[in-house]
């Protein structure tokens, strides 16, 4: 327990001190969900996965779905704004570094809307 605390903090200094941090985004698959009666829940696609229509996420359930839903909404504005998620910056938010911004056009626009409306 001491020892994963001291790692956070050590990993928050570093951040501080040099304001970069890479990670690899990661795309959550039924796969690798354990938990049957969450697996039983949830859809996947090629973003990750998502709660299936007309479902409430039981409470005990909702941090991890959170965090699978953030990662999967980071991997879709990274497709369709060509972002480049493997850089963060910042010690208490964490800030994306990209060099261009490529604004969608309208029909890509639509399908993002359709696919963060999913889950």
């Amino acid at each position: 327990m001491k020892i994963k605390k001291l790692n956070k903090h050590l990993k928050a200094i570093s951040i501080f001190l040099f304001g970069i941090e890479y990670v690899h985004p990661t795309k959550i698959t039924l796969n690798a969900i354990t938990d049957e009666t969450l697996k039983s829940l949830l859809c996947e696609d090629e973003f990750g996965v998502y709660k299936k229509d007309n479902i409430k996420i039981p409470f005990k359930y909702r941090k991890k779905y959170k965090l699978y839903k953030h990662w999967r909404e980071e991997l879709i504005y990274s497709r369709y704004y060509h972002l480049s998620i493997t850089v963060r910056y910042g010690s208490c938010k964490q800030y994306y570094l990209f060099d261009d911004i490529e604004i969608p056009s309208k029909s890509d626009k639509i399908v993002v809307e359709q696919l963060l409306n999913k889950g």
